[in-house]
């Protein structure tokens, strides 16, 4: 990773991580984002308080969201990736350069028209 996560963002992304892989073990997050494994237990403690996630402990353990949460949330383009979407889009044919209007217009924080 480029720069250092605030608390607030690694959880969201953790969050986002096991609603996409549905499991995924401590040790795999602490690694990930360079942390021990009791941060990412605070972590996975705090986020269960507000999604539905279990922990299971032993080989097939790690932390997992139970079955039937809504998983079509999502997380707005950062700047960073606004920008990119940006810089690219005049290097791209016009059918794509409407598409990343598109995902800019639809994810964007800033929910500026491009």
């Amino acid at each position: 990773m480029d720069r250092q996560l605030t608390s607030f963002e690694r959880r969201l992304e953790i969050l986002f991580i096991l609603m996409r892989k549905n499991k995924c073990s401590m040790k795999d997050l602490a690694f990930h984002y360079s942390v021990s494994d009791r941060t990412i237990r605070r972590d996975i403690l705090f986020l269960s308080r507000y999604a539905p996630i279990c922990t299971k402990t032993g080989i097939d353990g790690g932390a997992f969201l139970m079955s039937g949460y809504r998983k079509e949330l999502y997380l707005p383009l950062s700047i960073d990736e606004e920008s990119l979407l940006l810089r690219l889009m005049p290097t791209v044919c016009e059918n794509e350069q409407h598409l990343i209007a598109t995902i800019i217009n639809k994810y964007a924080m800033s929910k500026q028209s491009t």
